[in-house]
């Protein structure tokens, strides 16, 4: 053999080197582009995170290897490997947010505090909603609670077209409104406060207009490449016990005491009596008693509709109003019982009637 053909016999064993490719969801790409695609890979990684949601929980994923190969110089059929499939398993990431607190006032009724459920996760998921009272570190606790799901027909809460209590079929990257509507309690003063939690459950597989079942969670389990299962991934949320990756998350809103405080504060002070006049008068009978009712409206809303009444002791008798303070109902007395009513009296502002009566 010549010098000449050694040598392209070397060159030929060097082209026929196996050369291996891998097909997958992408197509066939050769060993050589490896690199290529490697340095790509920081790019690609960031283009695919602008789905948060990833790929579907459940979907396929299958991959063949190939090999090529030549026998001197000539090439031969390529070998594919088995088919490798695995399913994609569910990613349970949601978040509850509130949209703020809620002013009201004590014996309103249907009060509502307004959240969020952010979906991130990448299946259909439902929702399982519940509203409680904060444990502690408040004031006092809102009754009859109800939670109920925004329809879209028109914003806001309205009782008669948001109806439904649990969120059905969200896909993956959506989002949910839903109300916890509550009645506030006569006992609570201005600046108190009510927290209240609003806690979503993660459930699936329930179908259209039900509520599927609660997911549980299989990061401690064993993988199995063919079966769809979960990892938790949700953070820890506002209400006790909710701690990251349990399927749960919370968060929580107020219900703000904006309120009037009205309060009384009744004193005598003895003008008269028929002994001494008015030098040092004592409470004898005969002597006049005056009378100063001062309403203080301590709160920070105005009162609406004040009404005053005084029922007199059977010891005295009537004499005179003195003053009612500009009353909108003037003062008057009727049969044993001085009355007097402002429209309104603002915050931080009062309101006096002064009247007299004889002790008999």
């Amino acid at each position: 053999m010549t010098l000449k053909k050694l040598e392209n016999k070397k060159e030929t064993k060097k082209q026929s080197t196996n050369k291996i490719t891998r097909k997958g969801n992408r197509g066939e790409m050769k060993m050589k582009n490896v690199n290529k695609l490697l340095t790509l890979g920081v790019g690609f990684a960031l283009a695919y995170s602008a789905n948060a949601a990833g790929t579907t929980a459940g979907t396929d994923i299958d991959n063949t290897a190939t090999a090529s190969f030549s026998v001197g110089g000539i090439a031969q059929d390529d070998v594919d490997s088995n088919l490798e499939t695995f399913v994609v398993d569910r990613k349970v990431i949601f978040t509850v947010t509130t949209a703020g607190d809620t002013n009201v006032i004590p014996n309103a009724t249907a009060k509502v505090l307004q959240f969020t459920v952010n979906h991130t996760g990448n299946y259909v998921a439902d929702f399982a909603l519940a509203g409680t009272n904060a444990a502690s570190g408040d004031d006092f606790d809102a009754s009859g609670i109800s939670v109920f799901v925004e329809d879209g027909t028109n914003p806001g809460y309205q009782s008669g077209e948001d109806t439904e209590t649990y969120i059905d079929e969200l896909p993956a990257n959506g989002s949910a409104i839903v109300y916890i509507v509550s009645n506030i309690p006569g006992t609570p003063v201005n600046t108190n406060v009510a927290t209240m939690h609003l806690a979503a459950t993660a459930a699936a597989g329930g179908g259209a207009s039900s509520l599927g079942s609660t997911l549980s969670d299989d990061s401690g389990s064993a993988d199995v490449a063919g079966t769809v299962q979960n990892v938790f991934a949700d953070g820890a949320g506002s209400a006790s016990g909710d701690v990251a990756n349990d399927g749960v998350h919370s968060d929580s809103g107020d219900y703000n005491v904006v309120s009037a405080n009205i309060s009384v504060a009744k004193s005598s002070t003895v003008i008269s009596d028929p002994v001494s006049g008015g030098t040092n008068p004592k409470r004898i009978p005969g002597a006049v008693i005056e009378y100063t009712i001062v309403v203080s409206n301590t709160g920070a809303s105005t009162a609406d509709s004040v009404a005053i009444s005084d029922t007199l002791d059977a010891n005295t008798t009537f004499s005179s109003i003195v003053s009612d303070d500009s009353a909108d109902t003037p003062a008057a007395h009727s049969l044993g019982v001085v009355s007097a009513g402002w429209t309104s009296i603002a915050a931080a502002a009062s309101k006096t009637l002064v009247f007299r009566v004889t002790v008999n």
